[in-house]
């Protein structure tokens, strides 16, 4: 196919120069020397001695089991495979089946936990729109001293500065909590941060990052039973694994009472049975 339609290009030249000259290539280069297919033909001749190339070489090209052309050359290429990307929020799954449907409308997260890694995934996604979607009106008093809702392109410029000039990974949520109001819930996750615009480099040549905690609180709308961020507050790192290891020694008391109540239920069914 290439060297008819390279062919085609130098005919012009071929009849136009003496027989003992050397015509040049598109490139610049001479020419090769072509055999007798070489020679000019008429516009009508092109188009036929390209059907005709191109019928040979289906018929002499390399054969499958059922002896057809395997249809390599110019034939249809093969698709290319295509790579899952995983999602920003680590759930260790594919963003397209995790985060994604919630970016764009097709789903709604259940709950807290799945409302904070879709804006930890849209925050690395720059998905800037659907951070305002999930950002309640009380945000706006909380950040900015306005009335609720009312400081949106505010909030917009300072989410498009975040996205653009600190970069976020490795988020874990500890905790999910009721708040003391309904619809109200309080969640303690932390992540790395790094600034970008203030790059800091350890001892060896290392990224420096800095983990981050933080306890926000997040009101559920009464109509469509999604969670929107409300404020939040930075926690400093001993006062959050305290309290995470006070949660703990909770959760191991009240386990621990449990077991204890049964023995004490076996003891009274085995009195009344004597």
């Amino acid at each position: 196919m290439h060297c008819l339609h390279s062919q085609a290009k130098l005919y012009s030249s071929i009849t136009s120069s003496s027989s003992n000259k050397q015509s040049l290539a598109p490139c610049g280069r001479p020419a090769p020397q072509y055999p007798c297919s070489a020679l000019p033909l008429p516009a009508a001749g092109v188009s036929q001695a390209r059907h005709a190339v191109t019928a040979a070489a289906a018929k002499s090209g390399p054969k499958g089991k059922s002896g057809a052309a395997t249809g390599k050359g110019f034939g249809a290429a093969k698709p290319q495979k295509v790579v899952e990307e995983g999602c920003p929020c680590g759930s260790n799954q594919y963003y397209k089946k995790c985060c994604k449907p919630y970016h764009t409308g097709a789903a709604a997260t259940p709950s807290v936990e799945a409302t904070i890694r879709a804006r930890f995934s849209a925050i690395l996604k720059k998905d800037i729109s659907y951070l305002l979607k999930t950002s309640h009106p009380d945000l706006h008093s909380f950040m900015y001293g306005s009335e609720p809702g009312q400081s949106l392109r505010q909030l917009q410029d300072d989410l498009w500065n975040t996205a653009d000039h600190y970069e976020y990974s490795n988020l874990k949520i500890h905790t999910v909590q009721p708040g003391e109001q309904p619809g109200e819930a309080i969640a303690m996750f932390q992540y790395t941060v790094y600034d970008l615009r203030t790059p800091l480099i350890d001892d060896q040549g290392n990224k420096s990052r800095k983990v981050q905690i933080e306890q926000s609180r997040f009101l559920q709308d009464s109509e469509t039973q999604l969670w929107r961020f409300a404020d939040y507050k930075l926690v400093e790192v001993p006062e959050a694994l305290a309290r995470t290891a006070a949660m703990q020694a909770k959760d191991m008391a009240a386990a621990s009472a449990v077991g204890s109540d049964a023995p004490a239920e076996d003891e009274q069914q085995q009195q009344q049975q004597q």
